[in-house]
């Protein structure tokens, strides 16, 4: 069908051409053979009597290349395992991703980005205190971040380092000052530090600004309870 799509024999004999002597990359090998590696463990009629290496203990094997010598050419190459780090993020594996991530901190040391992904798979790990290490450095590198902050605050919220939160959601509502998401974080904080005095006014905010919040209303009607303010919290809890 190639003749009745180009205009010229000319084009006819340079597509030809460019289809003969096209060179197969490393990375169509690689693909093809784990593409034929996996055809051969589920489709061959006798494969029950082969290891199958993608299976192991009846769960999914994943191959990394920062631990496994076959990879050794592509664990050299930063890109191509930063790549492979993010797509082991879309997939949920954070474990196996920190792993490629730790193996990259000398190539993207000064990446605001890589210390993001960085943090954020020691979150999905439940590992709260290296995550504000890294969201720490991604701050440094790569300022006023409102991703970086949020995630960063929520570290420090986990971490108990309130007046580190404290610092990251004041920076937020400067850049987002009707968020009630950030104010009620910040008085999170606030309150966790015994300040009501400086919680009392975010609050009026964030119950002005979203009056059918049950929880900002109990946050309110407490606050107004530890400052002596007795009329203005009953007139909270009543409803309540």
């Amino acid at each position: 069908q190639i003749e009745s799509q180009v205009s010229s024999q000319e084009d006819h004999e340079s597509l030809i051409d460019s289809a003969l002597n096209k060179k197969t990359t490393k990375n169509d090998a690689r693909r093809r053979y784990v593409f034929d590696l996996y055809r051969f463990h589920k489709l061959f009629s006798r494969h029950p009597q082969f290891t199958n290496p993608f299976i192991e203990n009846n769960k999914p094997v994943t191959y990394s290349p920062a631990e496994t010598d076959i990879f050794t050419e592509f664990a050299n190459d930063a890109d191509q395992m930063l790549a492979l780090a993010e797509f082991m993020i879309r997939q949920e594996n954070y474990k196996e991703a920190i792993a490629i991530l730790h193996s990259l901190e000398k190539a993207y040391n000064t990446n605001g980005e890589y210390w993001q992904k960085r943090g954020f798979c020691n979150q999905k790990l439940g590992d709260w205190q290296q995550a504000l290490s890294c969201y720490d450095k991604a701050d440094v590198i790569q300022s006023n971040s409102k991703w970086t902050l949020a995630h960063l605050g929520i570290a420090a919220i986990n971490c108990q380092a309130y007046e580190k939160a404290l610092e990251a959601y004041s920076q937020l509502i400067e850049m987002d000052p009707d968020s009630t998401k950030y104010i009620n974080r910040k008085v999170e904080c606030l309150i966790s530090l015994s300040r009501y005095e400086d919680a009392l006014p975010l609050l009026q905010k964030s119950h002005y600004l979203n009056d059918g919040d049950k929880q900002v209303k109990q946050y309110l009607a407490l606050t107004y309870a530890i400052l002596g303010k007795a009329d203005e919290a009953l007139a909270l809890y009543y409803p309540i």
